[in-house]
């Protein structure tokens, strides 16, 4: 999701069998219109390996509308990137995707990228389940930045083997690392929760509140299904603070029906809590139907 320069926020959703990677629009994150597909058939990225793109990631980079999102086949152990396209509008078309970040160079599940910007530096976090790791891109975004031998200037491993769907939030002081730990797809018996860790440098260490490292797969929860209900909430977006300084998180679930079963994930909107020592979570650390919006210039 980004907030782009008409005031609009917009999202982008998974490849599904009918749409190529879904564009919706809001004022409010709560009132959704579909708008179109960030690829059609003549620009769709054709790029080695096959499978399928999911996890798409939009920022605005010196006056472009950057599209990153993960191509994998085989649940990423096989062939797996992140890839890039660029346009200038946040509803393309993107044409002429790329490899960004291949596994061939940075190892297996190079996907679930996050973009992140600081002192002028820009930072792409990346892994599923096989680490998370942070490497350095070029000013304009699109490219790994490299030393004279053509190595990358910087690949750290930032988290264990447990983790996916990294989101780093910063705020008073401290960047909170957000991500998303056991089954994200099995249906009834998705185990997928969000858990989040934290440090005062952005490239770490993460810690939980024992001080024990996210390296050493140690965590604090944030999110999790309820048994009942929702069924394995997780692989939040960015997270966005309203005009009255709420923090505000989107991410995807499961929903029990009727019969037990469950149809597609669903968007989910969730106000993000803080303790009184400055960890995040979610009331009762389940997904929540209090009614309460976020409120923004344009809504109150």
């Amino acid at each position: 999701m980004v907030r782009a320069n008409d005031g609009h926020f917009y999202l982008y959703a998974t490849q599904t069998s009918t749409y190529w990677m879904p564009i919706y629009r809001s004022k409010d994150l709560v009132n959704w219109e579909y708008q179109k597909t960030a690829f059609t058939q003549a620009t769709k990225p054709s790029l080695s390996g096959g499978g399928a793109f999911w996890a798409p990631e939009m920022q605005y980079i010196n006056g472009k509308y950057v599209l990153y999102f993960s191509w994998a086949k085989m649940n990423g152990a096989d062939v797996s990137y992140t890839a890039v396209a660029v346009s200038d509008s946040p509803l393309g078309p993107f044409p002429n995707s790329k490899a960004l970040i291949t596994n061939e160079e940075f190892g297996s599940n190079a996907i679930d990228q996050f973009y992140y910007e600081e002192n002028g530096k820009k930072y792409m976090f990346f892994g599923s389940f096989k680490g998370i790791y942070v490497t350095e891109l070029t000013d304009d975004g699109l490219s790994v930045k490299r030393d004279a031998k053509g190595k990358p200037v910087l690949k750290k491993q930032i988290c264990g083997n447990l983790f996916e769907g990294t989101n780093i939030y910063k705020k008073n002081g401290y960047y909170y690392l957000f991500a998303s730990i056991g089954n994200c797809c099995n249906g009834v018996n998705s185990s997928y929760k969000v858990v989040v860790g934290r440090s005062q440098d952005l490239l770490g260490p993460y810690v939980d509140k024992k001080g024990k490292s996210m390296l050493d797969n140690s965590w604090e929860l944030v999110l999790e299904g309820d048994g009942q209900k929702w069924i394995g909430p997780g692989h939040n977006s960015i997270i966005i603070q309203d005009d009255e300084g709420t923090d505000w998180m989107i991410y995807h679930s499961y929903m029990k029906d009727a019969k037990g079963g469950v149809g597609g994930r669903l968007g989910m909107l969730d106000r993000v809590l803080w303790t009184n020592d400055g960890w995040p979570y979610i009331k009762n650390y389940i997904p929540s139907n209090s009614g309460l919006i976020p409120v923004f210039n344009s809504n109150k």
